[in-house]
């Protein structure tokens, strides 16, 4: 009963309003107009050839000519897109004892808005392929398409996307170096924190900063280690490994009380301990 109720009811209203548009004549007709989005339309096309840009220049190992011409070209680009750009240069000491030649590239949008994103990723590749079924192959670099020039390929794009339309926000992108340098599987004797250079270099120059120069601070309110993405006709899927790693970061980010507008000399050595 209450269901027929409804039904004669809703009829009776249609009945109405057909009425009322027959008597008082044809209502115009009105349009839907699109509304237009503000989020920005991520081309993943544009992404994967950054990518294929990266990979053109052969493996970024530290101290090779190709790491080099990569660097300046990420470089070019982020100031291409609007940003500022600092580099970070520094001697970093690899895991035997090399003295890898790393640089540590900083694009910063809008620099004085004190709400901050910040969005990385590394940018150099793995000088061995030390997890190839074929042990011929250990020494050889990696072309890196994936594991560092992905996530590179992703915040170009989105750094594309902010030099078109500014988000209102300050963003920081940086693509750390000398991340993939650390002990083989080959090498028996580990060495702990031989991984991750370039990121362990900037971590200790801003907190240096903070304390030599009592640098104000303020808060990041969000921010995330781009990660590598794998494509298959043309979108761009989160890899498994990445998303494993994802759980407990947002801990991480909450605890993160630093300026990361770098305020530091466009270029700086030092060799760390």
């Amino acid at each position: 009963m209450i269901r027929l109720f409804f039904a004669l009811l809703s009829f009776a209203l249609l009945s109405c309003g057909a009425k009322g548009t027959k008597e008082t004549g044809n209502m115009p007709e009105i349009k839907k107009q699109p509304i237009a989005s503000a989020v920005p339309d991520f081309n993943a096309d544009s992404a994967y050839a950054y990518v294929a840009n990266q990979v053109a220049f052969g493996p970024r190992v530290p101290n090779t000519a190709a790491h080099k011409a990569c660097g300046d070209y990420l470089a070019s680009e982020l100031k291409r897109f609007g940003a500022k750009v600092y580099q970070q240069e520094a001697i970093l000491t690899a895991y035997d004892g090399t003295k890898l030649e790393a640089r540590n590239i900083i694009g910063s949008f809008d620099p004085e808005n004190s709400k901050r994103v910040l969005l990385f990723a590394h940018w150099d590749s793995r000088p061995y392929s030390d997890h190839d079924p074929d042990p011929s192959k250990h020494r050889t670099p990696l072309d890196g398409a994936d594991d560092g020039g992905s996530g590179v390929g992703a915040l170009l794009e989105i750094a594309r996307q902010i030099g078109q339309k500014a988000p209102g926000i300050g963003i920081d992108i940086i693509f750390f170096d000398a991340e993939d340098y650390g002990t083989p599987e080959f090498v028996t004797d580990y060495t702990p924190d031989s991984w991750c250079l370039g990121t362990q270099f900037w971590a200790k120059i801003r907190m240096s900063l903070i304390i030599r120069r009592n640098t104000e601070s303020y808060w990041i309110w969000w921010a995330a280690r781009t990660p590598r993405f794998s494509r298959s006709n043309n979108p761009y899927v989160r890899q498994p490994r990445s998303s494993r790693w994802y759980g407990a970061r947002p801990a991480i980010w909450d605890m993160a009380n630093i300026s990361l507008t770098p305020q530091v000399e466009p270029s700086q050595t030092i060799t760390n301990m």
